[in-house]
């Protein structure tokens, strides 16, 4: 019958003669199979569709019940849920500055894996101490966290450094919330906040672990714990002895107030001991905590522990957490979204980098003779305008200012200055004021009152500083120090809030072309500086490797830090993400 139709549809377009009633008859009887072929496509197509509807409720659901999993332990989840801005009129903030990147699918993913374990000894204890400012401190604390859980190590709560630049009395407590702290990691290592008493006397290994080191060789340092067995047994083969003498037995020679196992000395604090009962354990002490654990290339239980210890663990004390959130309570009152700007430009980083652009000679000297009479800096002699053409200098005011009004923003912009005393006190702060009067200083937001139990307190003062940082809306660094990589990373961590990581090298090329009047500032300066940056604003990417060329050791220097980006171990997206970044 479709034949026949068809035929007989084919000779009306032909303009046969056929009769009238022929022809509506047949037509509707075709449109009624052509009805027919198209219910069953329909019936097809949306079963279909409210099947693939349902299954995307699912994943959603599911997906939403795993971030809120992960972000329940963070200190700064609830901060996170309620980063809401007020809207802004268009005419005066171009969404584009504010939005932070795509990263729709992207969540937190810090849970051990099924084959994780705990650790068993109690015995083995590793005291540490910290070396540098806040941000240097904590990264290292939380590698010691997983140094300790290879080594089935007790960890004793870290000393603080009180003889870096800052001269910071500050303890752990002061800083970080220290019974948080044992009680976030008790699945993972034991944590204790002295050593016994029994232990004080006990022998101590002093170590300087190396560099941006792996998993092997923290657990060929395990050997200690064997060494020091074999060396508890020779010295209890006696209750007195004088430990002055020097035995070939298993190439252990003993020395007054020391004792040499291979290259390692244990401390034994006296020259006569009664050995039997007092020694319970023993103890390895770190003397620099910074670096010591490999970037890259390490189990992804470990990888994730050090996400635990830095995004979870190592909250900052109540007084620190309860005074930066009030302030950025003021900060979101006024109505206005912020810009946090890490301005670097103080006295000890531009001792250190060697970097005078734009200073003048009295002040140029005096960074010189500082640096010069610093023991711990072990680079003396620095070619200030190579530092600068290579991008190893913080940016100044002046060029801050350049820079941020060049990305866009007007200059009735917020801006909280994250920093110490900037050098030179407003004779340079004024190059930025001038173009962005709307700076706003933690001395501005608090009262006199507020601060007054953080005064001398450089480290806590940098902690309330990193809390406002977090949370702005757009976070900017002059200069890529400690401090810029841990915040940049602990927002990529909380949804890849925007950061804006200055081209340092690339700006230098144009602020130059701006002194020279090679060019001048307008359009095509935007154009150039908005260009260079498309790809610098805190977008989900894996982490970068080392630089291309860079061989032995010194490639470890050129890798991006673990706690700049921890993606993609402790960021999950699908696979298709993974595969595109």
């Amino acid at each position: 019958m479709q034949t026949r139709v068809y035929h007989q549809y084919r000779s009306v377009n032909n303009k046969e003669s056929i009769p009238r009633v022929s022809m509506v008859n047949r037509r509707s009887l075709m449109a009624r199979i052509h009805t027919r072929k198209l219910s069953l496509r329909i019936i097809t197509f949306y079963t279909i569709f409210i099947f693939a509807f349902f299954i995307s409720i699912f994943f959603i659901y599911v997906r939403t019940f795993i971030v809120d999993e992960d972000q329940s332990h963070d200190p700064f989840s609830h901060q996170s849920r309620s980063h809401k801005v007020p809207d802004s009129p268009k005419n005066v903030y171009d969404e584009q500055l504010w939005d932070s990147p795509h990263s729709i699918g992207f969540h937190p993913c810090v849970k051990p894996t099924a084959k994780y374990k705990g650790v068993q000894q109690f015995d083995r204890y590793m005291s540490v101490r910290s070396n540098g400012g806040l941000n240097q401190m904590r990264t290292g604390i939380a590698d010691m966290v997983a140094v300790a859980h290879i080594m089935n190590a007790t960890l004793v709560i870290p000393q603080l450094d009180k003889r870096s630049f800052w001269q910071d009395s500050s303890v752990f407590s002061d800083i970080f919330d220290e019974l948080h702290f044992i009680e976030s990691l008790k699945g993972d290592i034991r944590i204790v906040q002295e050593l016994p008493k029994s232990l004080e006397a006990a022998p101590r290994a002093r170590k300087h672990f190396t560099s941006w080191a792996g998993v092997g060789y923290y657990e060929e340092m395990t050997k200690l714990w064997n060494e020091y067995q074999v060396l508890r047994t020779i010295l209890d083969f006696s209750a007195d002895i004088c430990v002055t003498t020097t035995t070939p037995l298993s190439g252990i020679r003993l020395g007054c107030c020391c004792c040499y196992i291979a290259t390692t000395c244990f401390f034994l604090g006296m020259c006569k001991l009664n050995i039997h009962s007092q020694w319970k354990g023993f103890v390895i002490h770190v003397a620099k905590s910074d670096s010591r654990l490999a970037n890259n290339d390490l189990p992804l239980d470990i990888q994730r522990l050090r996400c635990r210890a830095m995004y979870h663990a190592l909250r900052f004390s109540p007084p620190i957490e309860n005074l930066g959130k009030r302030l950025v309570d003021r900060l979101r009152s006024r109505g206005e979204r912020y810009i946090a700007l890490h301005l670097r430009y103080e006295k000890d980083m531009l001792s250190f980098t060697g970097c005078a652009y734009g200073l003048t000679d009295a002040e140029s000297e005096e960074l010189r003779i500082l640096r010069e009479t610093t023991n711990y800096w072990k680079v003396k002699k620095i070619n200030s305008t190579e530092q600068r053409i290579g991008g190893f200098c913080p940016l100044t005011p002046k060029e801050v200012g350049i820079f941020l009004q060049a990305l866009g923003f007007p200059p009735s912009t917020p801006i909280y200055i994250a920093a110490g005393e900037i050098y030179g006190g407003n004779t340079h702060l004024s190059e930025l004021s001038s173009r962005f009067p709307n700076l706003i200083f933690k001395e501005s937001l608090a009262t006199p009152e507020e601060l007054k139990a953080f005064n001398n307190h450089a480290s806590q003062n940098a902690a309330i500083d990193y809390i406002i940082s977090v949370e702005s809306d757009v976070f900017v660094p002059s200069y890529s120090g400690n401090m810029a990589r841990a915040v940049e990373g602990h927002r990529r961590f909380l949804g890849h809030r925007k950061t804006i990581d200055p081209d340092r090298k690339g700006l230098v090329e144009i602020f130059d072309k701006l002194e020279t009047g090679r060019l001048v500032e307008g359009t095509a300066l935007s154009h150039m500086v908005q260009r260079m940056h498309k790809n610098r604003q805190g977008a989900p990417r894996k982490r970068q490797g080392p630089l291309p060329g860079v061989k032995g050791r010194a490639r470890f220097r050129t890798e991006e830090s673990f706690y700049e980006n921890p993606y993609p171990e402790c960021i999950c997206g699908s696979r298709s993400k993974l595969e595109r970044t």
